[in-house]
Order: structure tokens, then C-alpha cells, then sequence
């Protein structure tokens, strides 16, 4: 009786669930919530979401297995052991490119390989996130509104990231080069761009995720990083000072909009900013433990800096100032030159596989720059270095002021818009330091000695080139600039005055900064379309057109010309969505050397450019009329005849197709 009660519930059971599930279902086959287009377009998401995570748990993995036994903060060695792990990775990614496995069945069975292995040491990382949680609850009002903000961004970065790229310099290589050594299946030399010789690190990374996704996937890679950077950044800071400190740090660089919007940009920005904290971190433990081991981890993290962005090499110029000033007082000279010494090696040592594929590829280990090499003649190196200073001795004396005003994104001179806080309440890192204990002046010390070391050349560097002058390249060192601003921050709080507390009135104006940035970089987010795309509501073909305009009719052209068609590209710089069918005017000097006789001062005419360019198999010319019109400015570029040759030249050429008025497809073999 008993064993029949038993069937009976469980029929009961049975059929009422099937009942309820089939009722669901001949509901929704009806009722259809979402769209096969939008299940496909989330589907998509989710896959190129999922390659960044896991490329950022095999590297987390990599680190956690190194420095398993190193003991640092949780929060510090979250970022430390993934910073390390990014950093081991790409030795994998270059020697497999140089192998020509980059295809998504090596790459893929490689990473769930690596997952598996590592399984351990993932989850150990994981489980360190759970000190971040332990910090939330640290914040007063003002702390909690600054976490709004930083969530805010985070978000807006997010939607953003999850979007096709549409940033001008991923476009030009950041992406492109990734795009070609995975159309090429392999890690070649790409002369048709001399950003192939600048260092990579970053440019394998997004390489592995868009062999095993897409774009999207390599710009999520990027947030992640820059996910990172802030929070060892939060970690580093907190150690010495509160919470609530550390979060102005963060937000002292999210205040700027460069840096907030470029989260999800697909550039390396954030990259070289978690290398130098990682640097900076290193040389802070070891300063205080004199463990050979922790100089040995600054000097490699000093050169996967370098290997993410030459000028990041502003770092081991810090560095070394850092060995010398913090030993001088205990250590006898013998010994701080021996620090040096191993210091720089370690360097050398690590950075050299970016200077040797340089110069098997080129003869020059440090192409495109210092001397012609490859496909930099002289003519080019003189176009792309010899850029005339911005500015004059101001911009040299006044640098950190003229930086914060005048830094606006995508302008002339420094072309970075950094924010007010960096500046504004790092210089006064000195008002509460008599309060301060020793650690916390400690900490100070080592970010002033990063700043002023790395102000210093910053100022001598933009007096030789405009384009060193760019805030940009000098990122790697703003981890210290942030500990600066924590340390003023601090002051505020000891400050009062007719009996009112100055923290009030920092955190009012801490919060408005903060404020008016998180709106302008959500309002941008907003305007863009991520939002629609994010949920699939709109095709990524409408997005691209939205943000780039007649730039990717003017592509999608390209690609449906005929197999085995060959664009040239004419003043336009961005070749990622039409390889390997075009080639790039990658820094706008294409008519000026193709102009150029070797040997003699007598230029080429209208007709030798032609034939040459038909001889090297291009059949098409993409004119790019703003780039030219942009070029046309720039006096000292081209004289007169040079356009009036190239109008010449355009004016026996058929017109294939007019994108309203900023591109001309052309045929060459009429």
C-alpha cells in the first residue's frame, strides 16, 4: 500500500510539471519575448564576454601559480597575480604567432588547457575577491556616492566595450594589427604598418580574443584591465590610509574624461597603468624588506610595461631614481649601484623579445624610431619624429598645470583630458604630513620620487616632438599621481577653519568634479548607441554608421569589390574593417613619399605615381577628403605643386562611388 501511495505522488508530480511546462511552452510559441535576431545578438554578447573572462582567469591563474607564497594584501594580489599572469601570457601568444597557430581550435583547447591545469590557483584568486566585498561597507555618505559614480562608468564602460570598436587609433593598429595576424593565422610582419614594431603585449591579448570571438571581445579584455588597474590601485592606497582615501585615489583618475572613457576604448592605456602600479607595488614591498626577490618582480613588470608601449619605458627611468633615493641614507654605493644594475638587466632581459623580432624583421631593434629600417625610410622617420613642439618654454615650467587645462581629448598638444583632481589635490599631499606615521610618509615618498622623476622627462621629451608631449604616453606613472591625490585629500581632512572642517567643502567639490564626468561619459555612452546594441536592439551596422558615418559605407565598399582587388587608401589612416583588401595611409604620408625620387630632388609626376601603384597590384584608391583637407593645414607638409600633381592625377582616374562628401572610390585600371 505503501509503494503504491509513493507511485501515485510521483505521477501526480510528473504530469503536473509537464502540464505546467507544455502550458509554457504553447504559450511562448505563440507569445515570442525575443527575437531570434535578439537571442543571436545576446548569444553573441555573451560569447564575447565569456573569452574575456576566461582569458583573464588563465592569466590570474599564471600569476596565482608564481607568486602563490608572496604575501600581499588580497586586494594588491588579485591585481599583482593577474598583472604577472597578462604578462607571462603574451610569451605564449607570440610563440604560438610565430608557429602560425593562431586559429580558433589551437587557441581555444591552449586556453581550456591552461583553465584546467590552473583550476586550483583560479579559484584560490577567485576567492580573494571577497576582501572587496568586506570594503564596501567602509564608506560614509560621500564614499557611497563615489562608488555610484564608479559603478556608473564601469557600466557605461561596459555597454560600450560589449559594442564593435569605433576608437580612432584601434582602428589604425590597436585592433588592425590583431585583425591581420588573425586573418594571417600567424604573427608576420606587417610592413603596410610601421606600428608593427612598436611592443604588443596588449595587441596579443585582443589577437587570441578575436581569433576565438570577435572585436568585441578584445575591447572586453581592455575593461577588464582597466577593472583591474582601479582596483589595485584602491588595494595599494588602502593599506597605508583608509577606504574612503583610497576611493578618492581611484577617482582622482576616473575624474579625467580620457581616462574614464577609454575603458572601452581597445587600447593599452590601462594596460601600461597596470603594469606601472604593478612596478610601483613591487618596489614599495622591497623598500621596505630588501628582498632581492621583489626588485627582481619590479624589473619585470618594468619591461611588460615597455612591451605595452615604448614611451611606458618613463617607468625604468623612475625606477632607478626610486633604488637611488630610498638607499642612499642606509646603503653604501657599492651595493645601490649592484640594485641598479640588476634592476636594469632584469629589464633588458624581458623586454628583448620585442627588440629581437625588431630587428630580424628589420635590422632595427627599435623600429619605426631613430633610424630608417624596413619600410621607414628617411623621408617617414623625418614626418613621424620630427613633428614641430607644441607649445613653448610654458609648457616645459608650468607642464602639470598646462597639462590639466589645456589637455582636452583629441586635440592638439597634450590630446588627453586627465581631470582637475590629479593636480588639484596632489600638490597639497603636504598638508597633513606632520600627522602622518611613517608608513604613510613612506608611501608619499616613493610617489613623489615617481612623479618628479617622471615629470622630468615628460617635460624634456614634448620639447622635442609634439607628439611626445601627449599625456597619454606618460599614463604608466599616474598610479603615483593618484597617491598624491589621496595623500591631499588627507590634509583636507585635518584642516579646520572658523570652525568649519575643509573635508566638507573637498568632498563637495570632489563629488562635483566626480559628477559632471560620470554625466558626460554616460550621456556619450547613451548618444552612441551601446545601449541598443548591448541588448540587441540594434544591428551593429547601424551603431558603426552612427559613430563613424560615411567610414563604413566607404569600407563595406571595399570589401564587396571583386576577389583579389587592392585598395590604397589616401589620407585615411583606419584599415580595420576592410582587411585584407586595403591598405593604410597609417600616418598620412603616403603622397609625400611616393612623390619622392630616391637620389634626386626632382619629384615623381601624375603618371610614374599611377604606374607604380598599378605595378604594386592596387586596383583601387580610396580619397579621403578630410584627411586631406586636414593635411592641407599642416604647412611644411606639401607645398603647392604636390596637389596640384595629385589633382592631376585624380582627374584621369574613374569615379566607382561618392560617399557624400568625404570619400571617393577610384578606379586604377580603367
Amino acid at each position: 500500500m505503501k509503494n503504491r501511495f509513493s507511485f501515485e505522488r510521483f505521477s501526480k508530480t510528473l504530469i503536473s510539471i509537464l502540464w505546467l511546462l507544455g502550458i509554457i511552452l504553447a504559450y511562448y510559441v505563440m507569445h515570442k519575448p525575443i527575437s531570434p535576431q535578439i537571442a543571436f545578438g545576446l548569444f553573441r554578447n555573451f560569447c564575447n564576454l565569456l573569452v574575456a573572462i576566461l582569458l583573464l582567469l588563465v592569466a590570474a591563474g599564471i600569476g596565482r601559480k608564481i607568486l602563490n607564497k608572496l604575501s600581499l594584501p588580497s586586494l594588491l594580489s588579485i591585481t599583482i597575480e593577474a598583472s604577472l599572469g597578462i604578462g607571462i601570457l603574451y610569451f605564449f601568444i607570440l610563440l604560438a604567432g610565430y608557429l602560425h597557430v593562431y586559429h580558433a581550435i589551437f587557441l581555444g583547447s591552449g586556453l581550456l588547457f591552461l583553465l584546467t591545469v590552473l583550476r586550483k590557483n583560479i579559484i584560490t584568486w577567485l576567492y580573494e575577491w571577497r576582501s572587496l566585498i568586506h570594503s564596501l561597507d567602509k564608506f560614509n555618505f560621500t564614499g557611497c556616492l563615489l562608488c555610484l559614480g564608479i559603478s556608473l562608468i564601469f557600466l557605461s564602460g561596459f555597454l560600450v566595450a560589449i559594442s564593435p570598436p569605433v576608437k580612432f587609433d584601434a582602428l589604425v593598429y590597436h585592433l588592425a594589427l590583431p585583425q591581420a595576424y588573425r586573418i594571417g593565422g600567424g604573427f608576420d610582419y606587417v610592413p603596410s604598418n610601421i606600428f608593427w614594431g612598436m611592443p604588443q603585449i596588449g595587441e596579443l591579448l585582443y589577437t587570441v580574443a578575436m581569433v576565438l570571438a570577435g572585436k568585441p571581445a578584445a575591447l572586453l579584455t581592455g575593461f577588464f584591465v582597466g577593472l583591474l588597474a582601479c582596483l589595485g590601485i584602491f588595494g595599494w592606497i588602502r593599506e597605508y590610509f583608509s577606504s574612503q582615501v583610497a576611493l578618492v585615489g581611484v577617482v582622482s583618475l576616473l575624474g579625467g574624461f580620457s581616462l574614464a572613457d577609454s575603458l572601452s576604448w581597445g587600447y593599452i592605456d590601462w594596460l601600461t597603468i597596470l603594469f606601472g602600479l604593478s612596478t610601483l607595488v613591487m618596489f614599495d614591498v622591497w623598500r621596505k624588506t630588501r628582498q632581492r626577490n621583489f626588485l627582481l618582480l619590479a624589473g619585470i613588470f618594468t619591461a611588460f610595461a615597455m612591451g605595452t608601449k615604448y614611451s611606458a619605458g618613463v617607468i625604468l627611468f623612475c625606477g632607478l631614481f626610486i633604488i637611488i633615493f630610498t638607499s642612499f641614507r642606509d646603503e653604501p654605493l657599492r651595493k645601490i649601484a649592484q640594485s641598479c644594475f640588476l634592476y636594469f638587466l632584469v629589464v633588458i632581459l624581458f623586454f628583448s623579445p620585442w627588440l629581437i623580432k625588431n630587428f630580424i624583421a628589420t635590422g632595427n631593434p627599435v623600429y619605426p624610431l631613430l633610424f630608417p629600417a624596413g619600410a621607414m625610410t628617411d623621408l617617414r622617420l623625418a614626418r613621424y619624429q620630427g613633428g614641430k613642439p607644441w607649445g613653448g618654454w610654458q609648457d616645459t615650467i608650468f607642464l602639470p598645470i598646462r597639462s590639466t587645462i589645456f589637455g582636452v581629448e583629441e586635440s592638439t598638444g597634450y590630446s588627453a583630458s586627465i581631470g582637475p583632481l590629479l593636480l588639484g589635490l596632489g600638490l597639497l599631499f603636504w598638508l597633513g604630513w606632520r600627522e602622518m606615521n611613517r608608513s604613510q610618509r613612506g608611501i608619499i615618498r616613493l610617489a613623489g620620487i615617481t612623479a618628479l622623476a617622471g615629470l622630468f622627462v615628460w617635460m624634456i621629451a614634448g620639447r622635442f616632438s609634439s607628439y611626445l608631449l601627449q599625456s597619454r604616453l606618460y599614463f604608466v606613472i599616474f598610479p603615483a599621481f593618484a597617491v598624491l591625490a589621496s595623500a591631499g585629500y588627507v590634509g583636507f581632512q585635518k584642516i579646520t577653519f572658523s570652525g568649519v572642517r575643509l573635508s566638507r567643502i573637498v568632498n563637495a567639490l570632489v563629488l562635483l568634479v566626480f559628477g559632471l564626468n560620470v554625466f558626460q561619459v554616460c550621456i556619450d555612452t547613451l548618444k552612441s548607441g551601446a545601449l541598443q546594441v548591448a541588448f540587441a536592439l540594434e544591428d551593429e551596422k547601424t551603431y558603426l554608421e552612427r559613430n563613424l558615418g560615411w567610414y563604413i559605407p566607404a569600407m563595406q565598399a571595399i570589401n564587396d569589390l571583386p576577389y583579389g582587388s587592392k585598395t590604397l587608401m589616401l589620407w585615411e589612416p583606419r584599415s580595420l574593417y576592410c582587411l585584407p583588401k586595403c591598405e593604410p595611409d597609417e600616418i598620412l604620408d603616403r603622397w609625400m613619399v611616393d612623390r619622392d625620387r630616391e637620389g634626386s630632388t626632382d619629384p615623381k609626376s601624375s603618371q610614374e605615381i599611377l604606374a607604380a601603384w598599378q605595378q604594386s597590384g592596387y586596383t583601387h584608391l580610396l580619397y579621403y577628403h578630410a584627411g586631406a583637407d586636414f593635411l592641407k593645414q599642416e604647412s611644411g607638409f606639401l607645398d603647392n605643386e604636390d596637389w596640384l600633381v595629385l589633382d592631376e592625377l585624380l582627374s584621369g582616374l574613374p569615379i566607382l562611388e561618392q560617399f557624400g562628401d568625404a570619400y571617393s572610390l577610384y578606379h586604377l585600371n580603367p
